[in-house]
């Protein structure tokens, strides 16, 4: 069955295999006045890989594998997902960029715990960046995560920070070219080409051009996130060591 769905703002056509997908996405499907002149299909062997991966039903498989070819999809256009939990903080964008586990959402849950009226959460693990103007927007995606945290926010990113787990809190400041291998593993896409692969590289680029990037050792509970908030994300200006 064929849908339209408005992601990051852009109307895009799919065909899904499995009824039940369209459930995951049931908030950003909009009437189809029209046919697309291309449609995103996930194959029926890349649907039973996802599987595999996710260890998860055909359904949700489906989901995840249109992850990868929508955000192809969009990248010649400038957008792509990034893997990373997406606030707005007193109404400025921020992500937090980490490997599954390290802490993205706890430090979100615990901002939310400190700061209820200063903290919203945009996407718990998908969100949709689109570069433009020298700028970054983060958008809200359907891939939410396992915590199904996301709402109907559009921001500006003021600043990336990548979580690593520590026995006490440091916050320093990446040169990109630190920053770049740890910034270009969190595009989410399936690189089928050269092509695709090299306009991700130039989206990493401009990232790390455009947005400065800090790396947060930290160990998880209140204390820190109450440091990462009057340290940066209160006024965007760090103090870092």
């Amino acid at each position: 069955m064929d849908y339209k769905m408005i992601i990051a703002g852009y109307p895009l056509y799919y065909r899904f295999r499995y009824e039940r997908t369209a459930d995951y996405f049931r908030e950003f499907i909009v009437p189809a006045d029209e046919k697309g002149e291309s449609v995103i299909e996930a194959s029926e062997e890349y649907i039973k890989w996802s599987a595999k991966t996710y260890d998860a039903n055909l359904p949700y498989a489906e989901v995840m594998s249109c992850l990868s070819l929508t955000s192809n999809a969009l990248i010649p256009f400038g957008y792509c997902s990034f893997h990373s939990v997406a606030v707005s903080v007193n109404g400025k964008g921020y992500l937090f960029a980490a490997k599954s586990g390290v802490g993205k959402s706890t430090q979100y849950m615990n901002l939310k715990t400190l700061y209820p009226e200063n903290i919203q959460v945009i996407n718990g693990d998908k969100p949709f960046l689109r570069f433009t103007d020298g700028k970054v927007i983060i958008y809200p995606s359907p891939w939410r995560g396992k915590e199904n945290f996301g709402n109907d926010i559009v921001c500006e990113l003021d600043s990336i920070i990548f979580l690593e787990q520590a026995h006490e809190n440091t916050l320093e400041k990446m040169k990109p070219e630190k920053a770049v291998l740890k910034s270009l593993k969190q595009f989410l896409y399936y690189p089928d080409s050269e092509k695709i692969i090299h306009m991700v590289c130039d989206l990493d680029r401009r990232l790390l051009t455009d947005i400065p990037v800090y790396l947060f050792r930290n160990t998880g509970d209140l204390t820190s996130s109450d440091l990462l908030y009057k340290k940066l994300l209160a006024d965007g200006d760090a103090f870092y060591e």
